[in-house]
C-alpha cells in the first residue's frame, strides 16, 4: 500500500516521516522473569499511569511513566480475551470499558478491575474495540463476526447499529476499532476498517462522513490533546494525522524488532 492518504491525495514528504518521535531504550523496567504476551492495548489515565493489556499473564499491568511496575490485577480477572479498553471519566468517577472478543462482552470496571456492570446479550459477534461520546453514549466496534457498529447508553442499553459488509460508503470488512473526536466543529465517529484499508468517519447517528484511505491495515485511532490522531497500522507502521486527517508523519514501516520499528501494532 502507499503511503496514507485521505481523499484529497495528499501525502507526507519523506523527511516528515516519524518527524520528532525517537525510541525511548530500555523502557519499561521489567522484573527480573517478566514475560511479554500479545500486547492488545495500551492506555493512559489521568495520573498518567499507564494500563497494558496482553494476552499471557499478567493480563493487566500498570506502570508509571518511569517505567517501573506499579502493580498488576489478580489472576484470574474474569475475562476470557480482552482485545480492547477504554479509559474514562465521569459523574461516577473513572472507568475502563473492557470488551471481551471470545465471550462477546462489553463490561464497565473500575480502574483496579472490578466490574461494575456487564452486558454479553447485545448480539455482539466477536467485537473488537469500545469508546465514549461527549453526551456519555458508548460505541462498540463488532468487528470479526459482525460488519456493525453499535450505539448504546452509558449504562449498555442498546440504542442503534449501523453496517454492513462490503467496500461501499458505510460498509466495512473487519470493523476493528471506534474513537469519537471533532472533525470540522462536528463531533465524529471514527472506525477502523481494517481489511479495506481505511479509517471512515460518520456522525454520531451513523450518517456518512468521508474516510481516510491507504492504512496499512489500520487497528486503532486515538487523539492527543492537540487533535493529532495516531493511527496505529497492523503492517507494522504507525501513521499521525492531522486534524484534517491528511497524514503528517510515519513511526515504523519495516516489520522487524529493532526500536523504533514494529511487528505488528495493535
Amino acid at each position: 500500500m502507499s503511503a496514507a492518504t485521505t481523499e484529497a491525495g495528499k501525502e507526507p514528504g519523506a523527511s516528515a516521516r516519524a518527524a520528532g518521535y525517537r525510541p525511548v531504550p530500555n523502557w519499561p523496567n521489567t522484573p527480573d522473569g517478566w514475560k511479554w504476551g500479545q500486547v492488545v492495548q495500551v492506555i493512559v489515565d489521568t495520573q498518567d499511569r499507564v494500563f497494558f493489556f496482553q494476552r499471557d499473564s499478567p493480563a493487566v499491568s500498570i506502570w508509571n511513566t518511569d517505567g517501573d511496575l506499579l502493580e498488576t490485577w489478580p489472576e484470574p480477572i474474569g475475562f476470557d480475551d480482552i482485545h480492547g479498553a477504554y479509559y474514562g471519566e465521569d459523574a461516577d468517577g473513572e472507568y475502563l470499558l473492557i470488551i471481551d472478543r471470545n465471550a462477546n462482552r462489553l463490561a464497565r470496571t473500575t480502574l483496579s478491575g472490578e466490574v461494575v456492570w456487564s452486558r454479553d446479550d447485545l448480539g455482539f459477534n466477536r467485537p473488537t474495540d469500545a469508546g465514549v461520546a461527549s453526551n456519555g453514549d458508548i460505541y462498540v466496534s463488532d468487528g470479526y463476526g459482525n460488519p456493525y457498529v453499535h450505539r448504546l447508553t452509558s449504562k449498555g442499553e442498546p440504542i442503534a447499529r449501523w453496517g454492513t459488509s462490503g467496500v461501499g460508503p458505510g460498509q466495512f470488512n473487519l470493523v476493528h476499532s471506534v474513537w469519537m473526536t471533532d472533525y470540522r466543529g462536528e463531533e465524529t465517529v471514527y472506525v477502523c476498517d481494517r481489511h479495506n484499508y481505511r479509517v471512515q468517519r460518520f456522525s454520531l447517528d451513523g450518517e456518512y462522513r468521508g474516510k481516510a484511505t491507504g492504512a496499512r491495515r489500520p487497528t486503532d485511532l486515538v487523539v492527543g490533546p492537540d487533535g493529532t490522531r495516531y493511527v496505529t497500522e497492523l503492517d507494522a507502521r504507525v501513521t499521525l494525522l492531522d486534524t484534517d486527517d491528511h497524514p503528517i508523519a510515519h513511526i515504523g514501516g519495516v516489520a522487524q524488532h529493532e526500536p523504533g520499528e514494529f511487528v505488528s501494532p495493535h
